[in-house]
């Protein structure tokens, strides 16, 4: 299990809506690593919230994803992760697609 949050700024230039999401999702991986990537399917459900200007939408935030792990040193890896949220209750832009890279600790 996994609970995450994300926040993306409002551009008022091209019109795209800040947008918060706090999710809880389940994750599946492989056991052990293939060749130094450990692939994973994640799927969950939060809560949003949009802003623009002056109108807001808040409502549920289902998503489903994807991504790898790639061992790098010791408990050190890469996480190359992309998700997919479908938005409801007026959201501006739905589905809203995120992809992202981090670092993590295996333990």
């Amino acid at each position: 299990f996994e609970f995450e949050y994300s926040a993306t700024a409002e551009d008022v230039k091209t019109g795209a809506p800040a947008l918060k999401v706090g999710s809880a999702n389940g994750l599946i991986q492989t056991p052990v690593p293939i060749f130094g990537f450990q692939p994973y399917a994640t799927a969950g459900a939060g809560i949003f919230r949009e802003r623009l200007g002056t109108s807001t939408e808040t409502g549920l935030a289902p998503n489903v994803g994807g991504g790898v792990k790639i061992g790098l040193a010791g408990p050190l890896r890469l996480r190359l992760d992309y998700r997919v949220f479908k938005l409801g209750h007026g959201a501006r832009f739905t589905p809203s697609h995120r992809i992202y890279a981090g670092l993590n600790l295996k333990f």
